[in-house]
């Protein structure tokens, strides 16, 4: 059998501790149940480690609410949680929720099978929100570490991201771009509605080949860059992101 998850009860009400318990036991053996009465005992057993998972009672008597849950996800970000209301209608489950506790369970309205299915709810929900973090974290790193010279333009074609090297190549920086077009930015005045028509096309033609032009850098000064571009649509196949990818060409000269 695999070691079982750590629960970590802040429960201060002796008797729905007591229950809560019970039904776990009853539930499933793949939870261990460990209890503090307070959330400053809940919070001192968290920094000792081993906690897989949070249950607590948002009233307890040294925190009252969503203190109790800010407290909490402040301290740890490993362990889930999920909280126990007095009442469905408390204002505070909703808000819990959307705070960041991953599901609610009402007193005196949940069974064994109840507990154990919210239990491996939070832990399936945490740890895919988890997984996800680490892939983004992944992809940031890529994105930052690439060589490429790499932007992202929303459907209009206004710069929101883009990467260390597009930085170091065009000596602009985000307090730069605010609400700026790329061909606003990168081109001479009488090349921008060509390049405006240029990214009509693209936007609209997916793949639509690979260009060199000479873009301008913050500085005024002229650098020739091969780029190709691709484009990220929803499930309607509507553009969500043009990111555009390229390189400064170096001219040799004999």
């Amino acid at each position: 059998m695999a070691q079982p998850y750590t629960v970590l009860l802040i429960e201060d009400d002796p008797t729905s501790a007591l229950l809560t318990t019970r039904l776990l036991e009853a539930g499933s053996r793949e939870f261990a149940l460990v209890r503090a009465e307070t959330l400053a005992a809940g919070l001192a057993r968290l920094a000792q480690g081993g906690i897989d998972l949070v249950l607590a009672d948002l009233g307890l008597p040294d925190s009252q609410g969503l203190n109790t849950l800010i407290e909490l996800l402040h301290q740890t970000s490993e362990a889930p949680v999920v909280v126990l209301s007095s009442s469905e209608d408390d204002e505070h489950v909703l808000k819990a929720v959307q705070q960041g506790a991953q599901d609610y369970l009402v007193k005196g309205k949940f069974d064994a099978k109840t507990l154990v299915r919210s239990l491996r709810y939070a832990l399936d929900r945490h740890h895919a929100e988890q997984a996800l973090k680490q892939e983004q974290e992944l992809a940031e790193l890529i994105f930052q570490t690439i060589g490429s010279l790499v932007m992202v333009l929303d459907p209009q074609g206004r710069i929101l991201r883009f990467n260390r090297a597009w930085e170091e190549a065009t000596g602009y920086t985000a307090a730069d771009l605010w609400d700026q077009y790329f061909w606003e930015l990168l081109y001479p005045p009488e090349d921008q509605p060509a390049m405006k028509n240029l990214f009509e096309t693209m936007r609209v033609q997916p793949g639509a080949g690979e260009f060199e032009h000479t873009w301008l850098t913050k500085d005024g000064e002229h650098r020739l860059i091969k780029w190709t571009s691709a484009t990220l649509t929803d499930h309607h196949g509507q553009v969500l992101y043009v990111v555009i990818a390229g390189a400064e060409v170096i001219t040799h000269y004999t």
